[in-house]
C-alpha cells in the first residue's frame, strides 16, 4: 500500500514538471535588431592630406577601422601601428549588429577587437580588444597603443562624430575629429615625433611625408623642427621648414627651403613641393629668388619649371 501511494505521488510530481515551464525551457531572447550600416577601413594619411603629390605616400600609420550602426559612426579604433609593423588583418560584422576586426602584427601576438550590442541602442555596445573592455556608452573613439611585447594600452575619447547617414564618409569623421579633439591630434604627434627622432632614415622620412601632407607639423615643438632642418632624408627638411614658417613664420624656414632646392641629393617630388611652399609664403621669401631662378634654369623637369615661374610671380608681384 506504501510502495503504491509513493508511486502515485512520483507520477503526479513528474506530470506537474511537464507542465510547468523550467528557465532552460524559455525563449531566448530575440537578438537586437540595432540597424547595421557600412563600416570597414580608411587611410589615416588619405583622410588628412591636405596637399602633395597623390603618389607619395608615407604609410606611417595603419588605416583606422570604423562602424556605423543607426546610422552613426558606432565606433573608431585607431592604432599606431604602421604599415612596417603589420603583416596581415581584416574585418567584418553581422547581422545583429556584431563587428570584429584584427591586425597581425610581426614578431608579435595579432592584435584583435570585438563589438557587440545587447539591444538596439549604440550604447549598448561593450567593445573588447587586445583583452580590455571598454563601454561605447563612455566614448565611441579608442586610441590604442601597442608597447613591447604583446601589452596594449587603450585609450577611450568621448568626443563627437559627425552622422553617417546613409552614406557615411569616414574621411570627413576623421578629419573633423583631429580638428576638434587635441587628445586625438596629441596621440598622433607622439608617434610621429618618436619617428622623427629615430635612428632610421626611412622611418624619419616616412614620418615627414605624413606630416607635410596633413600639414600636422605645425604641431611639432619647434626646436625639434629647427634640428630637422640639416636631417638628409628627402622629405624631413621641408616638412619642419614649412612647421616653422606655419607656427610663428620662423626665420630660419626660407632660408632651409632656398637650400633644398641646391640640394644634389632630393627625390624629385620632395624638390617639386619647394617652390610651392615658397610661393605660399610669397613676398617674404626673397631671400630664396636667386635659388628659384637656378633651378628654373638647371631642370628640364616641367613640373618643378611651372612650380618655380608660380613662386617667383607670387613672390615678386
Amino acid at each position: 500500500m506504501g510502495a503504491s501511494r509513493m508511486a502515485i505521488s512520483f507520477c503526479a510530481l513528474s506530470l506537474l514538471a511537464a507542465l510547468v515551464p523550467t528557465g532552460c525551457s524559455r525563449r531566448a531572447a530575440p537578438p537586437p535588431t540595432i540597424k547595421v550600416g557600412p563600416g570597414g577601413s580608411y587611410g589615416i594619411e588619405k583622410a588628412l592630406t591636405v596637399r602633395g603629390p597623390d603618389n607619395v605616400s608615407s604609410g606611417f600609420f595603419q588605416e583606422f577601422e570604423y562602424a556605423v550602426h543607426n546610422d552613426e559612426f558606432s565606433l573608431m579604433v585607431i592604432t599606431d601601428l604602421s604599415h612596417l609593423e603589420v603583416v596581415g588583418g581584416g574585418s567584418g560584422g553581422s547581422s545583429t549588429g556584431a563587428t570584429h576586426g584584427h591586425w597581425k602584427i610581426k614578431n608579435k601576438q595579432p592584435l584583435s577587437y570585438r563589438c557587440t550590442f545587447s539591444t538596439d541602442e549604440i550604447t549598448s555596445g561593450q567593445l573588447t580588444i587586445g583583452g580590455i573592455s571598454k563601454s561605447l556608452a563612455k566614448g565611441r573613439v579608442f586610441l590604442v597603443s601597442t608597447r613591447d611585447g604583446d601589452m596594449t594600452d587603450v585609450i577611450q575619447v568621448d568626443a563627437p562624430l559627425v552622422r553617417a547617414g546613409p552614406d557615411p564618409s569616414p574621411e570627413k569623421a576623421l578629419k573633423n575629429l583631429v580638428k576638434e579633439n587635441a587628445q586625438l591630434r596629441g596621440f598622433l604627434v607622439a608617434k610621429l615625433v618618436k619617428g622623427l627622432k629615430g635612428e632610421q632614415a626611412a622611418r624619419r622620412n616616412d614620418a615627414a611625408v605624413f606630416l607635410y601632407k596633413t600639414d600636422l607639423a605645425r604641431e611639432i615643438e619647434a626646436p625639434l623642427l629647427v634640428d630637422l632642418l640639416k636631417d638628409l632624408a628627402d622629405w624631413t627638411a621641408l616638412a619642419a621648414a614649412k612647421g616653422l614658417w606655419d607656427q610663428s613664420k620662423h626665420e630660419a624656414a626660407v632660408p632651409a627651403l632656398a637650400g633644398l632646392l641646391q640640394r644634389k641629393k632630393l627625390s624629385i617630388y620632395a624638390r617639386r613641393e619647394v617652390p610651392k611652399v615658397l610661393g605660399e609664403i610669397g613676398p617674404q621669401a626673397g631671400a630664396a629668388v636667386p635659388a628659384l631662378r637656378e633651378a628654373l634654369n638647371a631642370t628640364k623637369d616641367e613640373q618643378l619649371r611651372a612650380a618655380a615661374e608660380d613662386a617667383l610671380k607670387k613672390i615678386e608681384k
